[in-house]
């Protein structure tokens, strides 16, 4: 088995740092602070400048895609989707 780091890459131009690789460093919880509070998986994500972590929710799946350290390596970087 192959176990290779992995990285968000948004493909919605109203995200942060859209087209833009950013490594995946775990899934955590995040609670929202709206009425009512409620809790949202998350990816905690850290791109690759290093100056910035960001918490991108799980359900807006279709807002971005996910790649290989493999594939970032070879520069198959999704492309932004306007």
């Amino acid at each position: 088995m192959k176990v290779e780091a992995a990285y968000l890459v948004g493909t919605n131009p109203d995200m942060f740092n859209a087209g833009k690789p950013a490594r995946i460093l775990g899934v955590v919880v995040c609670t929202i602070r709206e009425k009512p509070k409620f809790d949202r998986l998350c990816y905690h994500v850290l791109f690759l400048d290093g100056a910035k972590e960001d918490y991108v929710p799980l359900q807006d799946s279709s807002n971005f895609q996910i790649i290989s350290q493999s594939e970032l390596d070879r520069g198959k970087i999704p492309k932004v989707i306007r």
